[in-house]
């Protein structure tokens, strides 16, 4: 037939050779086997039609990733990425809806054909993995108003919702919050329930949304709601736990009493509403709801008020408010020396301020450790303090494999604990170990299925190896959760820039947004800097990197040495060296204190290289890499791998760079940890070889999802490799 394209090859194995399908203005043939679009044939490989033909036909269920390999590859050993790129190529042909994905699955066909009654299968405007049961059962999403939790909902998945303040005075609304949040930590500790987090719950404070519909959305079986009314050194709180299910009351019960009774009031919450739901507690657990962490009630308040602020300024960035919060701490442990769970906080919060080099020098390490070391001292086996004292190895010490066992330890007890299993997939992504890290973060989403640190913390793990169609799956779910969020939305546009390669549509999207709304975006600030850069506008990206999200972050702290980077590249010798020999003091300065600090020692490097101090910025680039020798950290191997284009581009050796990104692409998707891939790329514009591989589809395909050699990556990053 001229002009035509027919797929060749063998009739899929299992496949039944009937009529075409249709759906929209495809038309599918298995007999002949061609795929035509109004009419006209399309080009399609052998393999994506098979592809093709094999969810067609199992149209109404998921097809798992091991059942379409056989199917398609029948008999022959093919790694996972193969079908990826098919998948891919389909979905470039039909549009990007036509194929959902079911994260860590499979796929299914999600277009509507013709004739076909089945509405499981007909599109919406609705995100794709809401239309699929198996993503329903997998990972729970919002369903629309009007749906009931499904009757299958484990009954001992729960929801606590906030607490409503009927306090006369709106000031002690943080302890309404408290007390919620107490109990909810405390049920998340047992084992035999599924808690969801309170981040998910937030959204329902005054919702209006009736329990059944709050259940639905949140794929629990069971909601707890409640009241706190305080009043001088008086206390009452109500509670009743709901069956969803069938809007039956299990359980109801108001307590009356003292303020200093608080304690004894949570923990007979706790246990009435593990009993209400069939859960056996064991002698340690009822000894651990029974346990008061303080008998002093101005302690608690305290402690109170710094929860209460932790939690808002967690919904900002994990570093909001930090030096209040600490002061908060210290003043509750002054009043309370033995308040364990409050030292164990405060030696996370000062290994955080660590961490984000809000205060680099060794004496907040000291602080730190000294009040981690009284924690353990004071309540060694309390499973709140030894969380705490994980995310002390974490962000203090940077010892992950230490921090992984403190985890693993309380995983054996709590299996479903969402905050647990999310933490310790970060310490496990940090060693490297990717595939374990993102079954641990289905586990979580399992259990708290909008939860937004496990939601973006498994897309940031697909994106590192390009799996682009799922990791846009989980973010337009994240946006969906949080519809206010710019930063959401804005990284909808930055995965779909990754995946095609174009800005398009970015900048339409940007087109819509309000100046108010962009200077308080981190996101947009980043992407418009990439649009700059890509349309080499070199004064709108001086003024954007004149401009940083904010003074701390990481883009803020290198952001003087990119300005010098550009200065050099339009040919400013004299300001872009000034800028450089300022940075260089600024990196300088920080190393006295903390040698070992890597975003210090990537200015460091990189001001040399721009002042043309060759032997200085390698210099500086090997005590990097040394240091992540001693302390091996995947996230900050790949950010030195990137980095050494751009060193080798400034240095002048172009050929350096190329095998450097040559070596990148292989290894994960090509982002920057403190600018944008464009950025880091710049001194190479216009070099043919450069952009030739980029433009390389394989280079921008997914990669397996494998454990990183850390020990491998880093000898190949070593100068004389």
């Amino acid at each position: 037939m001229p002009g035509s394209q027919l797929c060749g090859g063998p009739v899929l194995a299992g496949s039944v050779v009937n009529s075409p399908y249709r759906f929209g203005r495809f038309e599918l043939n298995p007999a002949t086997r061609q795929l035509l679009a109004d009419g006209e044939p399309l080009t399609l490989g052998a393999r994506a039609f098979d592809v093709l033909v094999a969810l067609v036909e199992r149209r109404e269920r998921l097809v798992t990733k091991d059942e379409l390999l056989e199917l398609v590859w029948p008999g022959l050993v093919v790694e996972e990425n193969n079908l990826q790129v098919q998948i891919s190529g389909l979905r470039k042909a039909l549009g990007p809806h036509a194929i959902a994905t079911i994260p860590g699955r499979g796929y299914r066909f999600a277009a509507k054909l013709d004739g076909d009654a089945s509405p499981g299968s007909a599109p919406s405007s609705a995100p794709i993995e809401r239309r699929t049961e198996a993503m329903r059962r997998e990972v729970p999403v919002e369903r629309a108003a009007g749906e009931t939790a499904a009757p299958s909902a484990d009954a001992k998945s729960i929801a606590v919702l906030p607490f409503t303040n009927m306090s006369d005075d709106n000031a002690v609304a943080y302890f309404a919050d408290g007390v919620q949040d107490d109990l909810l930590t405390q049920l998340a500790l047992l084992g035999d329930l599924k808690v969801v987090s309170r981040t998910s719950v937030a959204a329902y404070r005054n919702s209006g949304k009736n329990i059944r519909q709050i259940a639905a959305e949140l794929g629990v079986g069971s909601v707890v709601e409640g009241s706190v009314r305080r009043a001088g050194d008086r206390v009452r709180v109500s509670a009743q736990l709901i069956d969803a299910r069938s809007d039956r009351h299990l359980w109801a019960h108001t307590y009356d009493r003292e303020l200093k009774d608080i304690f004894a009031i949570q923990s007979e919450l706790a246990t009435e509403i593990a009993k209400a739901l069939q859960v056996s507690l064991s002698p340690q657990q009822e000894a651990r709801l029974a346990h008061q962490p303080t008998e002093n009630l101005a302690a608690y308040d305290l402690y109170q008020r710094y929860q209460d602020l932790h939690r808002r300024a967690a919904a900002v960035t994990a570093d909001e408010k930090l030096d209040e919060r600490i002061e908060l701490l210290e003043r509750v442990v002054e009043l309370d020396s033995k308040f364990a769970l409050a030292w164990a906080r405060l030696g996370a919060e000062h290994a955080r301020k660590y961490f984000y080099q809000s205060d680099p020098a060794e004496t907040r390490l000291a602080k730190a450790t000294q009040a981690a070391e009284r924690a353990l001292t004071l309540a060694p086996d309390d499973l709140a303090v030894k969380a705490e004292i994980g995310n002390f190895y974490y962000y203090g010490l940077a010892n992950y494999a230490r921090a992984a066992a403190y985890f693993e330890d309380l995983l054996r007890l709590a299996p479903n604990n969402v905050a647990i299993l999310t933490q310790r997939s970060r310490v496990l992504r940090r060693l490297g170990h990717l595939p374990d890290a993102n079954a641990l973060l289905e586990r979580a989403i399992a259990v708290d299925p909008r939860n937004p640190d496990a939601l973006r913390t498994l897309r940031q793990n697909l994106e590192y190896f390009r799996h682009w169609d799922e990791a846009l799956a989980l973010q337009r779910r994240l946006a969906q959760i949080q519809p206010d969020n710019i930063d959401e939305q804005a990284q909808i546009l930055h995965l779909e820039w990754a995946e095609s390669g174009s800005s398009a549509a970015y900048v339409a999207w940007r087109r819509t947004i309000a100046d108010k709304s962009v200077r308080e975006s981190r996101w947009t600030w980043f992407l418009d800097l990439r649009r700059a850069l890509e349309e080499g506008d070199l004064e709108t990206a001086m003024r954007l990197l004149e401009t940083p999200p904010a003074e701390q972050s990481w883009e803020g702290r290198v952001a003087k040495t990119w300005r010098a980077l550009l200065l050099l590249a339009k040919g400013d010798h004299a300001l872009a060296h000034e800028l450089a020999r300022a940075s260089l003091r600024e990196a300088q300065a920080v190393l006295a204190q903390r040698p070992g600090d890597l975003r210090s020692l990537e200015k460091e490097s990189l001001s040399h290289a721009i002042l043309g101090e060759r032997q200085a910025a390698l210099d500086a680039y090997e005590r990097w890499r040394a240091r992540l020798v001693v302390i091996p950290d995947a996230l900050d191997i790949g950010n030195l791998t990137t980095f050494r284009i751009t060193l080798y581009a400034v240095l002048g050796d172009r050929d350096g760079a190329l095998r450097a990104l040559e070596q990148l692409v292989k290894q994960r998707a090509f982002f920057g940890a403190s600018a944008p891939p464009e950025l880091y790329l710049f001194p190479l514009r216009g070099d043919p070889r450069i952009q030739a591989l980029l433009e390389d589809p394989a280079n921008n395909a997914p990669l397996p999802i494998v454990n990183w050699n850390l020990e491998k990556m880093l000898a190949e990053l070593s100068l004389s490799h």
